[in-house]
C-alpha cells in the first residue's frame, strides 16, 4: 500500500500541471507564475487532488485556472467550468436573495421573523428582542452553534422545521466566541421567500441571481454534480495514507444553508456583480442600502480570522451571509464552505473591487492556505514562508480555540463522583419536542441509537458521559444522563440537542 500512495502522489504532481484557462483579462505573467507555483506546491504537499483559483483586481478578472482532476478514480481535468459544492458560501447567495426581496418590496428584512412565519418564537441573541430576518442571516438569533441541524435530516417540510424550532432552547453554556454560527436560521430564511414572493427559494435564486448573471452551471441541488463528467467527487486520506474518492452528498434539506453548486466562472461573475454592480442585466442590481446592510456587523463572529501577514482583527463579526473583518489594513467580506470531501473560500475587498475564490475537492486547511497565500501575494507581493504551518498555527492559537478545546475535553463534563451507569441503566426510549424519539438498545460496549435520521452508536467516555454518533451529524456531542433520587435514569441532555426525557411506554410519547 505504501507504493500505491507514492504512485498517487506522483500522478497528482503530473495532473496538477494543467493548462491555464484565463478569463477576460490576463494577469501579469510573473504574478501568474507565482500563483501557479504556490498552488501546485500546496496541493502536492496537502494531497489536494483538484482546485480552481480565480482572482479579480479592480473589477477585472485577471486570473482563472483549474488544477488537477475532478476524481482520482475517474480523472477529468478541472477547468473554470467544473462544478464544485460551495458549502456555506450558499449562505451569501441566500442573504443576497433576501436583500433583493427587500429591495423589491416583498419583505422587510428588519421586521421580526414572526411577521412572515408566525410559528417562529425564538428571540434574538439578547434573549428578549424578537429575532428579525437580519438576525437569522447574521447568526444573531438565540440559537447557538449548529443547534437545530438535526431537523434538516428528518424528512420534514420547511414549515415543519420552522414549527419545531419553537421547541429549541438555547444552551446554558453559550459564549459569543463559539455560540453563534447556525445553519437552521438560513433554512428558515429560505422559507420566508417561499411564503412571501410566490415562488420557491430555489426558483427565486435562479430567476434573480443565476439567470441575470448567466451563472448557467450553478444550482441548489447536489444532483447537479453528476449531470455530466465535469463535476467533482469528494476525497479523503485513509488511515494508511492513500487518497480515496467518494460521491459528495447533500446536507439534508439545507439547500439555503449549504447545498449550493457552482463553478469558477460563475462565482467570478457573482463576486464581480456583488462588488461592482456590473452584471449581464441591468434590472437586477443591489442598492447601496442593501449592500451597506450586508456589510454591517450584527454580532461578533465565532472564530477570529488572522491574515497572511499576521494582522488580526479582534472585532471580526458577522454581516449578512458573510464575515466582516480586516486583512492587510483593508475591510474584507469573506465566506468559506465545507462539506465532507470538499471546501471553498471567498474573499472580497469591496472598496478596491478585488476578490479571490478558491474551490477544492478535499477537506482540511488547504483551501485557507491557498486563499490567504494568494491574497498575501496580491497585497504584499510575497507569500510568507511555510504558509501551511502559518495557517495551522493560526487555527490552533486563535482565541476561540481554547474554548473549543475545553468543550471537547471529557473532563469538562464529568467528576469522580459521577455514578457508573451500565447499558441496562440507559437503554430505553427518549423524546424531545423538536427532535422526536431516540431509542437506545443493546448491551455494554454495543449500545445502539435509533432516530428518524438514521441509526448510530453510543460510545462510553466516562461513568456518566457518553457520545451519540449519528451518521448525519457524526456526533451530537457529549451526553449526560439525568438520575433521580432513586438512582433511576430519567433522561439525558447534550450541548447541541438539549434535554431528552425518558418514557416508559408509547402513551407518553
Amino acid at each position: 500500500m505504501k507504493y500505491t500512495w507514492v504512485l498517487v502522489l506522483c500522478c497528482l504532481v503530473c495532473l496538477l500541471q494543467a493548462p491555464s484557462v484565463y478569463a477576460e483579462g490576463e494577469t501579469d505573467t510573473f504574478l501568474a507564475q507565482q500563483i501557479d507555483s504556490f498552488v501546485t506546491d500546496t496541493m502536492t504537499s496537502l494531497s489536494i487532488p483538484g482546485a480552481y483559483i480565480g482572482v479579480i483586481e479592480n473589477g477585472e478578472v485577471v486570473y482563472s485556472k483549474g488544477f488537477g482532476v475532478t476524481d482520482i478514480a475517474k480523472p477529468v481535468e478541472i477547468t473554470a467550468d467544473t462544478r464544485f459544492p460551495i458549502g456555506s458560501i450558499t449562505k451569501t447567495l441566500t442573504a443576497t436573495a433576501l436583500g433583493l426581496a427587500t429591495q423589491d418590496g416583498f419583505i422587510d428584512w428588519y421586521q421580526p421573523v414572526s411577521v412572515y412565519l408566525p410559528s417562529w418564537t425564538l428571540p434574538a441573541s439578547d434573549g428578549t428582542s424578537p429575532a428579525r430576518i437580519v438576525d437569522l442571516l447574521s447568526h444573531n438569533s438565540s440559537l447557538f452553534a449548529y443547534q437545530g441541524d438535526l431537523l434538516a435530516f428528518m424528512n420534514l417540510t420547511d414549515e415543519e422545521i420552522v414549527e419545531r424550532t419553537s421547541y429549541l432552547e438555547p444552551a446554558a453554556l453559550k459564549t459569543d466566541a463559539i455560540g453563534s454560527y447556525n445553519n437552521i436560521g438560513f433554512v428558515v430564511a429560505g422559507s420566508i421567500l417561499n411564503e412571501t414572493v410566490g415562488v420557491s427559494y430555489a426558483q427565486y435564486i435562479e430567476e434573480n441571481i443565476f439567470k441575470p448573471l448567466e451563472m448557467s452551471r450553478s444550482a441548489l441541488q447536489m444532483e447537479a454534480l453528476t449531470q455530466d463528467e465535469h463535476g467533482v467527487s469528494g476525497h479523503y486520506l485513509s488511515d494508511d495514507g492513500s487518497l480515496l474518492s467518494f460521491p459528495i452528498e447533500a446536507v439534508g434539506s439545507m439547500d439555503a444553508a449549504g447545498n449550493g453548486i457552482s463553478t469558477g466562472t460563475d462565482m467570478l461573475r457573482f463576486m464581480n456583480w456583488f462588488m461592482t454592480g456590473i452584471g449581464n442585466r441591468d434590472d437586477v442590481q443591489l442598492s447601496p442600502e442593501i449592500l451597506d446592510a450586508i456589510q454591517t456587523v450584527y454580532r461578533p463572529a465565532d472564530r477570529i480570522i488572522a491574515s497572511a501577514n499576521g494582522i488580526t482583527d479582534p472585532d471580526v463579526g458577522f454581516g449578512l451571509g458573510v464575515k466582516v473583518h480586516t486583512m492587510f489594513h483593508k475591510t474584507f467580506l469573506t465566506k468559506s464552505g465545507a462539506l465532507i470531501g470538499a471546501s471553498s473560500a471567498m474573499y472580497m475587498d469591496y472598496d478596491d473591487k478585488t476578490g479571490v475564490i478558491v474551490l477544492t475537492n478535499s477537506n482540511g486547511i488547504g483551501t485557507s492556505v491557498l486563499a490567504q497565500g494568494i491574497l498575501s501575494l496580491l497585497y504584499t507581493d510575497v507569500i510568507p514562508e511555510n504558509m501551511i504551518g502559518y495557517i495551522a498555527d493560526i487555527i490552533q492559537n486563535e482565541p476561540a480555540q481554547a474554548e473549543l478545546l475545553e468543550i471537547n475535553d471529557p473532563t469538562y463534563y464529568q467528576s469522580e463522583d459521577d455514578p457508573y451507569l451500565f447499558a441496562s441503566d440507559i437503554v430505553g426510549t427518549y423524546v424531545h419536542p423538536a427532535y422526536g424519539t431516540m431509542v437506545l438498545s443493546g448491551e455494554e460496549d454495543a449500545i445502539m441509537v435509533t432516530h428518524e435520521s438514521g441509526e448510530g452508536i453510543v460510545l462510553r467516555m466516562g461513568n456518566n458521559l457518553f457520545v451519540f454518533v449519528l451518521p448525519v451529524l457524526a456526533s451530537v456531542g457529549y451526553s449526560i444522563f439525568d438520575i433521580d433520587e432513586n438512582g433511576t435514569v430519567t433522561g439525558f441532555s447534550t450541548l447541541s440537542l438539549g434535554q431528552f426525557t425518558k418514557v416508559e411506554n408509547k402513551k407518553e410519547i
